[in-house]
């Protein structure tokens, strides 16, 4: 292979973005960006080897949303031209039959899409008074009617907030946040699905943002704060709206936790030394698994899979982002691909090199670290 047709290579490679595990860890959905035209929504079953197939096409963008409670059914958004203006469309998982739920924006924005589990409800925000037809400013949360057509703000909350709501396990109420009260600040935010009762759970803080995901059983939430000071991680009951913080450290930086169906832990990526480091976190133990961070790259975990390990997003300088398996308990946790890369798309891992992190001081004394 001569340098042009290396580098042709290189820049042909994908790029995996958003990895969606279906409700019952048996598939995941996720975008390849590159591969091909734009960004297409492919899925996999979550087994060793198995291919992915693209159940989008161009022309547009497109990425995975949300799944149906029966894993039979993907919501997926498509962009055109690089606008972000997302409309929201269904997937026959089985079958790719598609059909589009929502209108091409070309005035509004829209966000979200979660849908109930009687198939017949779509939650989403979007910046347009349906109502009136104007464009408003706020992202305000509407329950979609999809055999009505009818639409009907549940939530309508004021300034820039452009939150995607979140439905919890019996689909009676959903989650999302607000900031109302100043632009660099979110609050939790609880309201039913015929739009009664909502109401604010958490607040930190004005200019303190939260971020919350369900337990899968629906009774409690993962929440994290980035700040006052530092980031926590904690746990909030939805029956008294006690929070008690699991995580609260100066010196960690915990970026983004998720709270994936069929597990007891929470999923917490830190950022350290401009590396990401995965682990697991037992809300009601405060017990941590940490996941690899070596020479063989990074391990960011996503959810338990159908067949009792876990399925992951696995990266490193010499190999493409990839989702594996892994066992978490496992010591050396051989990592077994899922959606591998078709023969001759990919790129022999010895032409690349791995970057090497150091550490020097600066003229005032820190210490910096950089590759």
């Amino acid at each position: 292979m001569d340098n042009r047709d290396f580098l042709d290579r290189l820049l042909a490679l994908p790029v995996l973005l958003g990895p969606i595990p279906s409700p019952d860890g048996r598939h995941v959905a996720f975008t390849w960006r590159g591969f091909g035209v734009g960004a297409q929504t492919y899925v996999a079953a979550t087994e060793p080897g198995r291919k992915a197939r693209a159940v989008t096409a161009p022309p547009g963008d497109s990425h995975p949303v949300s799944w149906s409670a029966d894993g039979q059914f993907l919501i997926v958004g498509r962009s055109h031209d690089g606008d972000e203006r997302t409309s929201l469309h269904r997937i026959e998982v089985s079958t790719g039959a598609t059909v589009a739920l929502t209108e091409r924006p070309d005035d509004h924005f829209l966000f979200g899409g979660a849908l109930h589990p009687n198939g017949r409800w779509l939650f989403y925000t979007a910046t347009k008074d349906f109502t009136t037809g104007a464009a408003i400013e706020s992202a305000w949360i509407w329950r979609h009617d999809l055999i009505s057509g009818e639409r009907r703000a549940i939530a309508r909350p004021i300034g820039s907030n452009y939150s995607a709501p979140k439905l919890n396990a019996d689909g009676s109420t959903l989650l999302y946040a607000r900031n109302d009260r100043s632009p660099g600040g979110r609050q939790l935010w609880l309201v039913d699905v015929e739009g009664r009762n909502d109401r604010e759970i958490a607040n930190a803080g004005d200019t303190v943002s939260l971020s919350g995901d369900w337990s899968p059983d629906g009774v409690s939430i993962a929440v994290r704060a980035d700040g006052p000071g530092h980031s926590r991680v904690g746990l909030l009951s939805v029956a008294d709206g006690a929070l008690r913080w699991v995580i609260d450290d100066a010196a960690r930086n915990v970026e983004s936790i998720a709270w994936p169906k069929g597990s007891r832990s929470f999923v917490c990526i830190e950022t350290r030394d401009a590396i990401s480091r995965g682990f697991l976190l037992d809300p009601a133990t405060g017990d941590e698994v940490p996941l690899r961070n070596d020479a063989q790259g990074t391990l960011l975990p996503i959810a338990p899979s159908a067949q009792g390990n876990w399925l992951g997003h696995h990266f490193e300088a010499r190999h493409p982002d990839r989702l594996v398996l892994f066992d978490p308990g496992s010591p050396d946790r051989q990592l077994e691909p899922v959606a591998p890369l078709s023969h001759g798309s990919d790129v022999d891992p010895a032409m690349l090199a791995a970057p090497e992190s150091v550490i020097w001081c600066s003229t005032d004394g820190a210490s910096v670290q950089g590759w």
